[in-house]
């Protein structure tokens, strides 16, 4: 969202801002958990979600209408529902436990989750869940599906409008650029 809106920001691992190893700092660090957003070197602010919403207030991607900012936020709630087990299966389990969690995503979670997806994108006219501009829940959506589509590359297939929306949101200004950078 910050690159998008043209923010300038800095992504520091927390042993280079720190200067030292994670173990080392991780019992100074409030409730000893990352992410933390540190703004102008002074305020901490932690919690992904809370972290996600400060920065969607910045970035005027969030609704003005409070009930279509409650709306934007039970959408990013429900993917967020999906970043246990999906995170930690495509980055973390190896092994058995890995093709185990991959499975169960790919023959149950997954599929009940784009369901609903493909449903709340019918609700709005407009390429994005709240019609044609995007709001801080896009972006959340499309973190979660796009790390879907490292496990199963068809898993979208069954899904025509979520398929436009992944492609619709890569190509959005300023997020094309951002995602060719980081290849």
């Amino acid at each position: 969202m910050m690159h998008r809106a043209g923010i300038e920001y800095s992504y520091e691992m927390a042993w280079d801002y720190y200067k030292k190893p994670w173990s080392e700092v991780k019992q100074d660090v409030i409730f000893n958990r990352l992410p933390l957003l540190i703004i102008d070197y002074k305020t901490e602010i932690w919690q992904s979600n809370t972290i996600s919403r400060y920065i969607a207030k910045i970035t005027d991607n969030m609704p003005s209408n409070q009930e279509m900012a409650t709306y934007a936020d039970a959408i990013f709630e429900s993917a967020h529902d999906l970043f246990f087990p999906l995170n930690p299966t495509v980055n973390v389990f190896v092994g058995e436990n890995h093709l185990k969690h991959k499975k169960n995503l790919i023959d149950d979670i997954l599929p009940k989750a784009c369901n609903n997806f493909e449903k709340l994108l019918h609700k709005y006219e407009g390429n994005f869940f709240l019609g044609d501009q995007v709001f801080y829940c896009d972006f959340n959506v499309y973190h979660h599906l796009s790390l879907a589509l490292l496990l199963e590359k068809k898993v979208l297939d069954n899904y025509p409008k979520l398929n436009q929306f992944m492609i619709d949101f890569e190509n959005l200004d300023g997020i094309k650029n951002y995602l060719e950078s980081r290849a």
